[in-house]
């Protein structure tokens, strides 16, 4: 455990001397706080802040945590002819990069919706802990990248079809569905597809916060009904935590296993 957080402090300050996540930090309180300043709504704020926390957010993760896996391998070797497990590197690697991730969405976005009157506390949680939350799916899925693709192009262009597949392509093939079986009660067959995407369903479990939820109609009310309850509640949080844990399970088995 020990080993562990060595490995994490040294990663946290090394992610940190990257200017660019600095700049990366302001950018989104600047942002964050613009949206706020210029938006006299809760829920025009949240909704502005879905591209952020869904689409932004999501790509810098797998893509930056993919190139600094790879830019890592002389340390990782290195480290590697030491008396250390692989565990307490591989999750020093892992909480090393996600806890620099946590800090920025904390300070970039969760500062200035906290010091904000018009964003009220309930939302403003629910809306940081699902940013965070994806953001852990897309670096353990950075992570399963890099160990799976040895070759750096290769694996930064799978970690990218990765981000695109679950942020638009996925949405894309459901509207296609909603679309030409249009006729047909799709309600719970679109909420079964919803939950299987993480990104959709912090989306969804955002929008059905705000009063806009009605917008969504029939399937709104399908969705709200869904996850006010404590099942609802249970299985989303369970299929968050399986995206976020069954990547990292198998790269931690291709990582024991890997020969550097």
């Amino acid at each position: 455990m020990d080993t562990t957080y060595k490995i994490v402090k040294f990663q946290i300050q090394n992610v940190f001397r990257s200017l660019w996540l600095i700049v990366y930090a302001i950018g989104l309180f600047l942002t964050t706080t613009l949206i706020i300043y210029f938006t006299n709504d809760s829920s025009k704020v949240a909704i502005s802040l879905l591209s952020i926390v869904l689409i932004l957010n999501p790509l810098i993760s797998i893509f930056f945590g993919g190139i600094y896996v790879y830019n890592s391998r002389e340390f990782i070797e290195l480290v590697l002819t030491q008396p250390i497990e692989r565990s307490s590197l591989f999750f020093g690697l892992f909480l090393g990069l996600l806890v620099p991730f946590v800090l920025v969405s904390i300070v970039g976005m969760g500062v200035p919706l906290f010091l904000s009157s018009i964003v009220d506390i309930p939302l403003s949680l629910n809306i940081l802990a699902m940013g965070i939350l994806v953001q852990s799916i897309f670096v353990s899925l950075g992570i399963f990248v890099t160990v799976s693709f040895p070759d750096k192009p290769l694996g930064l262009g799978i970690a990218f079809l990765v981000w695109l597949g679950l942020c638009w392509i996925y949405d894309g093939i459901i509207l296609f569905i909603s679309f030409a079986f249009q006729d047909y009660p799709l309600e719970k067959f679109l909420l079964f597809l919803t939950i299987l995407n993480p990104i959709d369903l912090a989306r969804i479990t955002i929008l059905t916060k705000l009063d806009t939820a009605a917008m969504l109609g029939v399937t709104g009310a399908i969705f709200k009904a869904f996850l006010e309850g404590s099942l609802g509640n249970f299985i989303a949080f369970f299929m968050i935590s399986l995206w976020i844990f069954l990547p990292l399970i198998f790269s931690y088995r291709k990582f024991i296993k890997k020969d550097f």
